[in-house]
């Protein structure tokens, strides 16, 4: 699902990338990346920074240690 969200994310189809990210999220509730990947994307698309903030804590609570993460939520909050 992760995969397939790169693609979709690659081809502009965005809501699909979203969808499969969430995906991804249910089926291994413990893996930050899917959280991670939101949070970029949300970023990279201009969306509202609540959102990429909401992924990026979401992320940080699955891996604490990610560097990337906070990384992402220190830009969100700026």
């Amino acid at each position: 699902a992760k995969v397939l969200a790169a693609i979709c994310f690659s081809e502009s189809d965005t809501d699909r990338g979203f969808r499969l990210l969430e995906s991804a999220a249910r089926l291994d509730p413990d893996d930050f990346r899917p959280w991670f990947a939101s949070g970029d994307m949300l970023l990279r698309l201009r969306h509202p920074p609540a959102e990429a903030v909401r992924a990026f804590r979401e992320a940080l609570r699955r891996r604490p240690d990610s560097e990337e993460s906070r990384v992402g939520l220190v830009d969100a909050l700026l």
